[in-house]
């Protein structure tokens, strides 16, 4: 649980995934002091065809590496150096339509993300920060309405988790 708090985490319901930028992992920042390259490398192995895996630079798929088999799995590697000149986070994904998994259902694979401050400063796009905003209050009406839980402790908890989200949005929007 402090790793999943922490960051260092990906979702999947079939392919593993790895991605380190130099000896950084997923949940870190790396704080550079000015523009420069950095390495990274992005790791994919399945037991299902994911066809492939995509490198993703500030919302951007900057590189694909197609998947091949391998014994009986399947597997796909990215390996290489980028210029990096301005904030931002990377990610590693398995594609949108990356085929199934043994139960029929849409694979699905991507890590939470590297961070990457330049010169101290981090990526902060506004209008991602108010679509956040609006995303998480409609997620309090449908968790209110629709959310079973256990006892009230637990439905405030997670309802804080989202007040408390859309306050530091909404603080760092100020600044």
């Amino acid at each position: 649980l402090r790793q999943l708090a922490a960051g260092r985490s990906y979702i999947t319901n079939g392919t593993l995934l790895e991605l380190h930028v130099y000896d950084h992992d997923v949940g870190d920042t790396i704080r550079l002091a000015e523009p420069t390259t950095v390495g990274i490398t992005g790791n994919a192995m399945g037991r299902n065809d994911f066809r492939a895996i995509e490198l993703i630079h500030n919302g951007d798929v900057i590189r694909t590496a197609e998947c091949h088999p391998i014994g009986g799995h399947f597997s796909a590697q990215i390996d290489l150096v980028i210029n990096v000149d301005q904030p931002g986070w990377l990610a590693l994904r398995t594609p949108l339509r990356a085929g199934t998994n043994e139960f029929d259902k849409d694979l699905f694979a991507h890590t939470s993300p590297i961070y990457v401050e330049v010169a101290g400063k981090r990526i902060f796009r506004r209008e991602v920060a108010e679509q956040l905003i609006a995303e998480m209050e409609e997620n309090i009406d449908v968790i209110r309405d629709q959310g079973e839980f256990a006892d009230p402790d637990e439905i405030d908890k997670v309802l804080n988790v989202h007040r408390e989200g859309i306050k530091a949005l909404r603080r760092r929007l100020s600044e």
